[in-house]
């Protein structure tokens, strides 16, 4: 049986690669859409809470 933990944006395994991410996209010339998918939630179930505390953290990375 498989589990998943889930993390804020910037703090689970993928933490160090998102700035990598984006200066390739910006680098590259990248335009298109970014979107964001968050499963994130602060341990209570309620995943637009957890959208909010992590949406302003991937604008600053990838805008």
């Amino acid at each position: 049986r498989a589990t998943l933990e889930v993390r804020p944006m910037g703090e689970g395994q993928l933490a160090d690669q998102f700035a990598p991410m984006a200066d390739a996209m910006r680098s590259d010339g990248y335009d298109g859409v970014i979107s964001f998918e968050s499963v994130y939630h602060p341990g209570n179930g309620d995943f637009e809470a957890g959208f909010r505390m992590n949406i302003d953290r991937f604008k600053a990375l990838f805008a």
